[in-house]
């Protein structure tokens, strides 16, 4: 079961990191991750990661 929570924790760090690389990029219009990539991950374990980056980082 540690293992489990384990791979959901590390899953939610990697969706908040690119979650935060894809805000970077529009902020300096520059490319930008496929929204589909995005959703992918956040269906994948990482809706807390994404739901976290969107509440810190301020629009």
């Amino acid at each position: 079961m540690k293992v489990f929570w384990l791979i959901i924790f590390v899953w939610n760090i990697i969706t908040f990191v690119i979650m935060g690389i894809d805000k970077y990029k529009a902020t300096h219009e520059k490319w930008r991750i496929k929204e589909r990539t995005l959703f992918i991950l956040s269906f994948l374990l990482g809706g807390i990661g994404v739901f976290l980056r969107y509440v810190h980082i301020p629009s």
